[in-house]
Parts: structure tokens; C-alpha cells; sequence
């Protein structure tokens, strides 16, 4: 059933973004924002029942919607006047990471409508209130609430009450009825307001390796009050309307906005370039046409100020333009993800290395790879004996030191992996890391005790703890390490970051190394008085 569902709203979306031509709308509305709760931050709206109407776009599947919502809610999408979703403003970004937000979706008719049909069979009667009908979250079954003959909400049923008495008057019902009276088909408002607070937390926690022109982006929650995005399906245009908190600040978002637009094309620019024959007279033109077409969308949806008001316009989109488009943006996302998610690694490594010389300092020597029995055999990995020096000494107080790592009591703590010890980067089984220390011929971590005078090669110059490929993977309480093969020593290294892989050395620095280094570099690099000293 939910395959069902999925498949209309996808059919209804492609077509809704393939019919993008015609004249310019001028209808003006009588926006409808009852029941928008003043906890709102942000909305998207539409109007159903004009589509049926509009010559541009008849080749919607307005028969399949129909039926579609006929047979699962007795009610017809389409002959909705209007129908807007809503967010709630989360009240932190820890409350973000337990589930998303609250949502609803409000749907005003111009004539009465009965809720029926098969999800009728699935939603449950709320005896406190019987207007409210719950539905069944697990087979993806939303909860209803019927404020009126006219108006239905579906959503999070947790919002309901203060929904149903909300009247017209919150500001983001404002936002909406100032923004949504003009021409366009399907309309975005956000609270910046009220939503601040919460993208500032957001905004803070992209990483201060990430490229200038998006790190300063970190500004926009402070700069601006609200956003208003337009879509006019019959003309294509696209507009983003920004409204910042004075002009100067709208002055300091256009300039932040098109340094971001110019790294995205410069990436992709330079990204094709390196994919391309040069002596290939064909592809190199291809790459000049590339650079040419950047300039002018870059020229079109340059940002213009009026007051405090920043506006980006894209007029007349076509299929030649909207894919570059998307290709010039494209590079800069994912190389931003890469860069954030290489600085979370390296922040890792660099706990762990640290903690790792606050244990020397303690005891005079580093953690050993574990510790042992009276029969030496090894118990606990020095991940575990590290916890009192990374926060973790709640945790660690839970282990029972004289067992093994797999032992009844001990192996049920494997599932309270610290976050520290999971890379963004692998994709692995909950419990097991990739973060793997330096073990075998000379390396620091073994059944011996090292202290820095055994470090003869220089602490900066030996390696203490490597992010190793998702098939090294281990429990992090299970004495297991990384030892390098003399003969292949990058074997098992740089399959999970670009080019490259992560570090950090037993003073407690952290590099990335590159895919094409020295393998012999890198050897000498894990053996810690092997006399090879390798200079950066």
C-alpha cells in the first residue's frame, strides 16, 4: 500500500517539474491561514483545485490523484482549494537526532468532505476527542483530525490540540498571507525568526575545515527573518525571496550568496576538467561551453537588493540550463560533505591520540594493546582503557576488567560504542570501528610498554592510530589492530576517504595522507625506532 502511495506522489511530482512553460499567472489569492500554530517555522503551500484548470499543465495525472485519494481517504486531493504542510520548530538539534520534527498537512475544500475509504480500516477513534482519528505509523497509516466539514488535517497527532486552536494571527500566517497572494503555484515560507536559535546550532556545526565561501554560511541565521520560495509551473520561475534583518545585512547575504554560486561553478569547472582529453578538440569544447554557460546562469541569478529585501530569480527555466545548474551546485555539496566528514575523522583521531598521551602521563607509558590475564592472553582493547580520558569513565566502570572482551557481562557493552569511535565515513556494523591502532613490527600498540624514550624515531613522526578500510572493521572493546604488510603497506588503507586516508601520531597531531605517498613512507612511519625517519 505504501508502494502505491509513493508511486502517485512521484508520478504527480515528475510531472509537475516536467510542465514548466506557458504564460505568466496572475492570480491573486485569498490565502487561507487558519490553524497555522504560532510553534510553526516553516510551510509549503499549494493550490490543487486551479492545476485541473490551467492549459499548461493538463498533462498532470490529475485522474491517478484522484482516484488514489477516492479509494484511501473518500476524499478527492484535487478539488482541494488550497493545501498547506507545516513544520514545527524542534527544540534543539538533540531533539532533531531522537526523530523528526511534527508535521501536518491542513486541506481546505469548498465543499463538504467525509473521510472513508480503505484507511478507514487502519485508524483508531480518539475517545477524548472525535474529531481525532489515529492511524498506524509502522504500515505508514497517518493520524487524521476533521476541524470542520471543510477542512482536514493530516499529521503528527501530538499537534493536534494546539493546531485546532490556533487562529490566524501566528507570524508565520502572516509570513504566509503577505508572501502567498501573488502569482506562482506552489509556495515555501520560513520562520527565520523562530526557527534561529535552532539554525544557529545547525549552521555552527559545519566543521571549520570546510571551504570560506560555505563556511560563511554560517552567518545567514543571524542575517536573516524570513525566506519566501514561488514556483510558477506554467512560466518556470523560480524565486526566492529573503528578507534580511536591516540592509546592511541584506547587502552581507548577496555577497555571501554569490561567493558560494562561484566556488559550486569553479568546483564543477574544475572537476570536468580533470575528467576531459585535452586532446580531444570535441570534449574540450564542450568544456568551453561549460564555462561560458556558468557565467550567464551565474549572471542570471545574481542576488538583488532592494532595502532589506535579497532576491534570487530564475526566469524561463529550461532543459538546458537546469541541468548545469545542478551540476555547478552538485560538486560544491558533495565536496563540502567530504571535507565536513574528514574533519569529524580527523577530530576523532585527534581524541584519541590526546587521550592516549593523557594515559602516558598518568601511568608513564601508553595504553598496551590491552590488558592481559594471568595466562597472557589479551582481554580488553586500549579503546576501552582510554575511556577515563575521553569523558567515558561511566563506561568504563561498567567493564569487568579481568574478562574478555567477548565475555557474557563484557560483550554487551560492545552496543555502547562512544561516538568518537565511529568514522562518518564507513558503513558498518553498530559496535565495530574503524579506527585501529598501530600494532605489529614496531608499533607502538603491543603486549610490551612504551614510553617515549622507546620512540627513537620522533613521537611526530611515528604513527599511533589509522582510520583503516570498512573490512578491518572490529568491535572497539576486541584487542584487534592494524599491522602493516611489509609487503603491500597500503593494503587496507584509503577506501574510505578521497584520495586518501587519516592518521594521528603519537604526539598527537593528525594528517591526511595521500593514496599516492611513498608505501615505503608509510612503513617506516609505523615503526617507531626502526631508524627511518621520514621527513614531512
Amino acid at each position: 500500500m505504501r508502494n502505491i502511495r509513493l508511486s502517485v506522489v512521484c508520478v504527480f511530482m515528475l510531472s509537475l517539474t516536467t510542465t514548466l512553460f506557458g504564460q505568466e499567472s496572475t492570480v491573486q489569492r485569498d490565502v487561507n491561514v487558519q490553524h497555522i500554530p504560532a510553534s510553526a517555522f516553516a510551510s509549503a503551500t499549494m493550490f490543487p483545485s486551479e492545476l485541473k484548470t490551467t492549459k499548461q499543465l493538463e498533462a498532470m495525472p490529475y485522474e491517478v490523484v484522484t482516484a488514489w485519494s477516492k479509494r484511501e481517504m473518500g476524499i478527492d486531493l484535487m478539488q482541494a482549494k488550497q493545501i498547506t504542510a507545516i513544520v514545527r520548530t524542534p527544540e534543539s538539534m538533540a531533539a532533531m537526532n531522537q526523530g523528526p520534527p511534527m508535521w501536518a498537512a491542513i486541506m481546505h475544500f469548498d465543499s463538504k468532505q467525509t473521510l472513508g475509504g480503505t484507511m478507514m480500516e487502519w485508524l483508531e477513534k480518539d475517545d477524548q476527542n472525535g474529531q481525532v482519528f489515529i492511524g498506524n505509523a509502522r504500515v505508514g497509516i497517518p493520524s487524521f483530525l476533521v476541524i470542520d466539514d471543510q477542512t482536514i488535517v493530516v499529521g503528527d497527532p501530538g499537534w493536534f490540540t494546539e493546531l485546532q486552536a490556533s487562529g490566524d494571527d501566528s507570524n508565520l500566517g502572516q509570513l504566509m498571507k503577505a508572501g502567498l497572494s501573488g502569482s506562482g503555484d506552489v509556495f515555501a515560507v520560513v520562520d527565520m525568526k523562530r526557527a534561529r536559535p535552532l539554525l544557529s546550532e545547525m549552521t555552527q556545526e559545519i566543521p571549520n575545515g570546510v571551504p570560506p565561501p560555505i563556511g560563511k554560511m554560517r552567518e545567514l541565521p543571524e542575517l536573516l527573518d524570513s525566506e519566501l520560495i514561488s514556483l510558477n509551473l506554467k512560466t518556470g520561475q523560480l524565486k526566492n525571496q529573503m528578507t534580511a534583518v536591516d540592509a546592511e545585512a541584506a547587502e552581507r547575504t548577496k555577497k555571501i550568496l554569490m561567493q558560494a554560486m562561484s566556488f559550486g561553478a569553479d568546483m564543477a569547472i574544475g572537476t570536468a576538467a580533470t575528467q576531459m582529453d585535452t586532446s580531444d578538440t570535441v570534449q574540450m569544447a564542450g568544456l568551453e561551453y561549460f564555462q561560458r554557460l556558468s557565467v550567464i546562469i551565474q549572471r542570471d541569478l545574481e542576488p538583488q537588493v532592494a532595502g532589506k529585501n535579497v532576491t534570487v530569480e530564475l526566469k524561463n527555466a529550461n532543459v538546458a540550463v537546469v541541468p548545469v545548474l545542478v551540476g555547478m551546485l552538485l560538486p560544491a555539496v558533495q565536496a563540502t560533505r567530504a571535507a565536513a566528514r574528514r574533519t569529524v575523522s580527523m577530530n576523532n583521531l585527534r581524541q584519541m591520540a590526546l587521550a592516549s598521551l593523557n594515559y602516558e602521563s598518568a601511568h608513564m607509558h601508553f595504553p598496551r594493546q590491552a590488558n592481559y590475564d594471568d595466562e597472557g592472553k589479551p582481554l580488553l582493547s586500549w579503546r576501552v582503557h582510554i575511556l577515563p580520558f575521553i569523558e567515558g569513565n561511566g563506561l568504563y566502570e561498567k567493564f569487568k576488567l579481568d574478562e574478555p572482551w567477548d565475555s557474557d557481562h563484557n560483550k554487551k557493552l560492545i552496543k555502547l560504542m562512544p561516538d568518537v569511535y565511529r568514522s562518518p565515513m564507513a558503513n558498518v556494523a553498530e559496535g565495530k570501528t574503524v579506527y585501529l591502532g598501530v600494532a605489529g613490527n614496531g608499533g607502538i600498540f603491543g603486549k610490551k610498554k612504551v614510553g617515549f624514550g622507546q620512540i627513537t624515531d620522533g613521537s611526530s613522526n611515528t604513527a599511533l592510530v589509522v582510520e583503516v578500510n570498512e573490512e578491518l572493521a572490529v568491535e572497539w572493546t576486541k584487542p584487534q589492530d592494524y599491522e602493516c604488510d611489509p609487503k603491500n603497506p597500503l593494503k587496507g588503507l584509503g577506501g574510505l576517504q578521497p584520495r586518501g586516508f587519516i592518521a594521528a601520531m603519537a604526539d598527537g597531531s593528525t594528517h591526511f595522507l595521500p593514496s599516492t605517498m611513498n608505501p615505503e613512507n608509510w612503513k617506516w612511519m609505523t615503526q617507531m625506532n626502526d631508524g627511518n625517519v621520514v621527513n614531512w
